[in-house]
């Protein structure tokens, strides 16, 4: 599972998949962000468990951070 996310200033997070939303969310929040959002890009093969989604769409949100800083 590979995954992409765009910082954006505007709230909310946009993703094909509502488990991949949610994640991204999430780990905008525990960082302290909460108030920005973005776009989550998700590549993989169909039929990816929701733990795999989430995972991805974490460190997705991680290294976009990471690139912002």
């Amino acid at each position: 599972m590979r995954a992409r996310f765009r910082l954006s200033d505007l709230p909310g997070v946009t993703a094909a998949s509502a488990t991949g939303a949610a994640a991204a969310s999430r780990a905008l929040a525990r960082a302290g962000l909460g108030h920005l959002g973005g776009h989550l890009a998700l590549r993989g093969r169909a039929g990816a468990r929701p733990a795999d989604l989430a995972r991805a769409a974490e460190r997705a949100v991680a290294a976009a951070l990471r690139r912002a800083r």
